[in-house]
């Protein structure tokens, strides 16, 4: 209300939409440094409550022992981002419910989340675009919740500063999209120290190239999957592009990968036959905290070890998405599971080796798929509401355990 600037000149400084603003407004009026505190204490509660949606979508009726699970394998990757009170925790907590939203088939509300993440943090935009790719109902939400947000931050008492501070973040982003200087954790920041590039380049053809390569994993995966799962494939890919190839990623940032890989060593853990994918996705989110072990750890793996993770993440999601039935044929002679946590499979067995499908366990044994609403009832490819198939094919989050016989 003061009329301040919110953009100051350079690569740092607000990086958020005017709108942004308005979301630590109330904290703001709180006296310091209790204010501090009591926003770490928001984004904390924020983060569980919306890990505790997620992890009930996954696997229903586990209550909050699940959330607890995949949050005390986060921790690690969660300390820098929660020291420093930093909106990432927001955004992935908004970009969680939205993802379960859109699961459940409620477009409009899933839209407007989708938007609302936008609002907190302007990189949601990758994951939130990909997410509309598997779910394209939710597109008239987000443009009306993406509206609303514009609007709210034009009114001021003042309106020719609110339409020059929309001005002004075009410029900022423009300019901190380029980072010349500054410790950053993407794919080119490890290929500046290796010498391999210069400094100030941007990789801006390789970098499209990944988008592009991520789109169509996205489309691929909305057109293969049930609606429910593409939409979880769709997040992982864009939290993983935005790991990978935003240019100024933060450290910090890698606890979205670690809060999605938790929620699929949870589900591996309670699969029979689990151990291997369990075992991978425990690792990752280990790795992904190498700055909370000690400089004996942190030191000689700083430069690559989090971007090696959430390579290795992406190349797995992009096999199960592009070519199971292929990585599945040439990994069963060896009898044991391909570690890939995400896995669409046909009904029954394939050449007579059975499938153990990343799902609750039942009193049964039988594969069954959890998901909002349903109580771990089966996903098969029928039609249905939120669904997409054909014939009988069963089509599943799946973390596949080829048993040789």
């Amino acid at each position: 209300m003061t009329a301040s600037p919110l953009y100051a000149p350079g690569l740092h400084g607000f990086l958020y939409l005017p709108t942004g603003a308005l979301i630590y407004g109330p904290f703001a009026l709180i006296p310091q440094p209790l204010d501090s505190y009591i926003w770490r204490l928001f984004l904390s509660v924020a983060l569980v409550a919306a890990v505790r949606r997620y992890t009930a979508m996954l696997i229903p009726g586990t209550g909050l022992a699940a959330a607890g699970t995949v949050l005390a394998l986060a921790i690690p990757a969660a300390a820098i981002d929660l020291l420093r009170g930093q909106m990432t925790l927001l955004m992935i907590a908004v970009l969680l419910v939205a993802t379960v939203e859109a699961a459940a088939g409620r477009n409009r509300r899933a839209g407007l989340l989708l938007a609302l993440s936008v609002v907190v943090k302007p990189l949601a935009l990758i994951p939130a675009m990909l997410i509309l790719v598997a779910v394209p109902h939710a597109g008239l939400g987000f443009v009306a919740g993406l509206a609303l947000g514009i609007l709210v931050g034009l009114l001021h008492p003042d309106p020719n500063y609110a339409i020059t501070q929309w001005v002004a973040v075009v410029e900022k982003l423009r300019t901190a999209s380029a980072p010349d200087t500054g410790t950053w954790f993407d794919v080119g920041a490890v290929f500046k120290r290796l010498g391999w590039i210069g400094p100030s380049e941007q990789l801006f053809a390789l970098r499209s190239v990944a988008a592009l390569a991520t789109l169509m994993l996205a489309m691929l995966a909305s057109h293969r999957f049930a609606t429910r799962i593409a939409v979880i494939l769709c997040l992982h890919l864009g939290v993983c592009y935005l790991l990978l190839w935003n240019p100024r990623v933060e450290e910090g940032s890698y606890v979205m990968l670690a809060l999605l890989a938790g929620g699929q060593f949870l589900i591996a853990s309670q699969t029979p036959g689990g151990k291997m994918p369990a075992g991978f996705t425990l690792v990752l989110c280990l790795a992904l905290g190498t700055h909370m072990y000690g400089d004996w750890v942190y030191r000689p793996t700083a430069t690559w070890i989090k971007q090696l993770m959430a390579m290795a993440w992406m190349l797995t999601l992009a096999g199960a998405i592009a070519f199971p039935k292929a990585l599945l044929s040439r990994l069963s002679a060896f009898g044991w599971a391909a570690v890939y946590p995400f896995q669409a499979s046909e009904n029954g067995s394939s050449a007579g080796l059975p499938c153990c499908q990343l799902g609750p366990v039942v009193a049964d044994h039988q594969p069954r798929l959890a998901a909002s609403g349903d109580q771990g009832a089966e996903f098969t490819g029928n039609a249905g509401a939120g669904q997409r198939g054909v014939g009988h094919q069963r089509q599943t989050l799946a973390c596949e355990v080829i048993h040789h016989r």
